[in-house]
């Protein structure tokens, strides 16, 4: 489990104040540790924690993420 303090960090580091932000867990996967930030009013975020033993090359990982986000904003998807 993640601590309050370590989730506002992180939110913070993409410039978004997580001060007033309620953190809730989501259960529903069993690979790594994800939480919604939530305000009401306001966008929700999803913080996740990759679990490293599963994912062991996170670069990788984000470059397929990549990839597949710049298919999917495609106008022709």
């Amino acid at each position: 489990m993640i601590t309050t303090n370590v989730l506002e960090r992180v939110i913070n580091e993409f410039n978004i104040d997580a001060s007033h932000l309620k953190f809730s867990p989501i259960t529903h996967g069993y690979i790594n540790d994800t939480y919604l930030a939530s305000l009401e009013d306001e966008p929700s975020y999803i913080v996740q924690r990759l679990n490293h033993l599963v994912f062991e090359n996170y670069e990788t990982l984000q470059r397929n993420i990549d990839l597949a986000t710049s298919n999917l904003i495609h106008k022709d998807y």
